[in-house]
């Protein structure tokens, strides 16, 4: 996945729970100042997690403040699981 697709899709999650349009969220935005309470912050995360299909570790989210940081989490993980994945399918593929 593009790095432009997901944050269009983080983008329009981050809108539609903050109310806001997606068109006017920029990479350097601070997220907690786009209009959304704590609650609605986790509530996107969980949403991004669902959406992408993927687990965003606790402890990576402590360093998350702008908009790009959470495309890059995004990214970042996505490619680690399909690094994993690939190992498992490698293995399974040499032991078969």
């Amino acid at each position: 996945m593009t790095k432009q697709k997901i944050a269009e899709k983080v983008n329009a999650i981050m809108a539609a729970k903050a109310g806001i349009d997606a068109s006017d969220i920029k990479p350097e935005d601070f997220y907690d100042e786009l209009g959304a309470d704590s609650i609605q912050c986790i509530e996107v995360l969980m949403e991004i997690e669902k959406e992408f299909a993927i687990d965003i570790p606790s402890e990576r989210l402590m360093y998350v403040t702008t908009m790009q940081h959470i495309y890059d989490l995004v990214e970042s993980v996505i490619d680690e699981t399909m690094e994993y994945i690939n190992a498992i399918v490698a293995a399974a593929d040499s032991n078969g």
